[in-house]
């Protein structure tokens, strides 16, 4: 992971690409061992037209969003695992087995149907202060239990 470390914090810190940064440790995290199938980096914005922007990392693509204010007033963010860390500032890890279809939000839901066996999001501390949120999706059959590269 020292690999990983120096080039997040040199060529990556200067690339100014969010989809090389992303791709790149999401790969990393593979080569390590991490059974990831899905990642959400996300960066909140102090904008009055947006509230954040981030980038969905999956191994066929990788894509840039933007997320407007009004968002965080539907389904879509409610109860969602961004809207649980921010308000809780703490990580969740969820498994996508056995979800309630009537209690469980939509995206854990819709994981689950892709194939996901186990979900984690956690924050995302900036130098200055900010709070920031990722989340990661996988389909192994163990979910993300300890392993190796833990």
């Amino acid at each position: 992971m020292a690999k990983l470390t120096n080039w997040m914090m040199n060529e990556g810190r200067r690339s100014g690409d969010p989809i090389k940064v992303v791709s790149h440790f999401c790969s990393s995290l593979i080569d390590a061992g991490v059974p990831l199938w899905r990642a959400n980096i996300g960066q909140r914005f102090a904008n009055p037209l947006l509230i954040a922007w981030g980038v969905v990392w999956k191994p066929e693509e990788t894509e840039v969003y933007d997320v407007m204010h009004e968002v965080t007033l539907t389904d879509s963010y409610v109860g969602s695992s961004f809207e649980y860390i921010m308000e809780h500032k703490r990580p969740l890890h969820k498994s996508l087995r056995q979800l309630d279809t009537e209690s469980d939000h939509i995206s854990y839901l819709e994981f689950a149907e892709m194939g996901g066996t186990d979900y984690y999001a956690t924050l995302l501390y900036y130098g200055d202060g900010s709070l920031h949120g990722c989340t990661f999706v996988t389909r192994d059959r163990d979910g993300f239990l300890p392993q190796p590269w833990r």
